[in-house]
């Protein structure tokens, strides 16, 4: 069993401000977990970061990077994926995402971030 809470506004509330800012996240995740003393695989953060706006996407193919941290030991795994790989046809709604998954296990394909 689990709960599913949206980071930003999570660590916004625990900070008492609202920035709207998912780079925070990630900094405070390592603290939450010593301060609720939080054990292995019981508090852990999927981020994903943004995709580069135009005009760059008529240059370049756009990347974002995704990580997926533990309160306690850290990254457990990160990578880069780009905007073709969600464009795919068969990715319609929210409930198609898990499609995504064979392309996070996968060692093919796979890059750590740099």
């Amino acid at each position: 069993e689990f709960v599913m809470i949206h980071s930003v506004l999570f660590f916004d509330a625990l900070v008492a401000h609202l920035r709207f800012d998912g780079l925070t996240s990630v900094q405070l995740l390592p603290e939450v977990g010593k301060i609720c003393g939080f054990e292995e695989g019981e508090c852990v953060l999927a981020w994903v970061g943004a995709f580069q706006s135009f005009p760059l996407n008529l240059f370049v193919t756009l990347t974002a990077k995704w990580k997926v941290l533990d309160s306690k030991t850290g990254l457990i795994k990160e990578g880069i994926f780009d905007a073709k790989s969600c464009e795919h046809p068969m990715y319609r709604k929210p409930s198609d995402c898990t499609r995504f998954l064979p392309m996070f296990d996968q060692a093919e394909g796979y890059r750590p971030c740099p």
